[in-house]
């Protein structure tokens, strides 16, 4: 049997924890394939008992461990790759609308202003998040402004380097990468490029942009660095502008 729709038709006895259980799979379903018990009930803001206790009294499991299989053999044999993809680019669509809503000309006037002024500029970001900031340091050096990209591993090398007249962009789709306490001391303009408007670190930073997210999962969702790209590709445009 689906077990979604077992977890559909009995919601309406949910307690609020249950609740929030059932939440997390339906959006996220594939969690429940790669993450453990601790891990998955850290996500829905519950304790593993508590997720235990709810597959086992709610769904009629002996086991965490039983749901699991009947849940991973499901999504083996109901899955489509077809519908798979237009819900992907369904999502990205939806994205990119909210995107052109946030990315408003005084938003992006006032980053850009904040780079224009800078003596120097540095940007990072960890494992994918990376990947953008690389693109912005080439984009930018395409235009003529010399731009230092940092991995994370070397972060305690740059930090040497900046002052309060250098500015250090930050891409982190969670914004609760470790790798930002680093930047508490940093005396520079800090910018974080997040997805998460409640990130743990955000008054470490001068300025903050929020892009959006459909699943407020920063970790696996997906698009949240095509975003970066794009908020990258915007950046260039409304730098080109500026009168040199």
């Amino acid at each position: 049997m689906n077990p979604l729709l077992m977890m559909e038709s009995a919601k309406t006895r949910f307690s609020p924890a249950e609740l929030a259980i059932y939440d997390i799979i339906k959006k996220q379903p594939s969690l429940v394939t790669h993450l453990t018990t601790t891990a998955l009930a850290e996500k829905a803001g519950v304790s593993q008992p508590t997720l235990t206790r709810f597959v086992k009294k709610q769904l009629g499991y002996n086991r965490y461990q039983d749901f699991r299989f009947d849940f991973i053999n499901w999504l083996s044999t109901n899955s489509d790759e077809t519908r798979q993809k237009n819900d992907y680019f369904s999502r990205l669509e939806e994205l990119l609308k909210q995107t052109q809503i946030t990315l408003t000309e005084e938003t992006m006037t006032d980053l850009v202003t904040a780079v224009a002024k800078s003596q120097h500029t540095f940007v990072t970001g960890s494992a994918k998040s990376f990947l953008s900031a690389k693109l912005f340091e080439t984009l930018m050096r395409k235009m003529g402004v010399f731009v230092t990209s940092y991995t994370t591993d070397f972060l305690d090398d740059a930090i040497n380097y900046l002052t309060s007249e250098d500015v250090l962009i930050t891409f982190s789709a969670s914004g609760n990468s470790s790798f930002i306490k680093k930047l508490a001391t940093v005396d520079s303009q800090k910018i974080l490029i997040t997805a998460n408007p409640n990130s743990n670190y955000k008054n470490t930073f001068h300025k903050i942009l929020v892009l959006p997210s459909i699943t407020g999962d920063w970790e696996y969702d997906s698009i949240s660095p095509v975003l970066f790209d794009v908020f990258t590709e915007l950046f260039i445009t409304y730098f080109a502008r500026i009168p040199k």
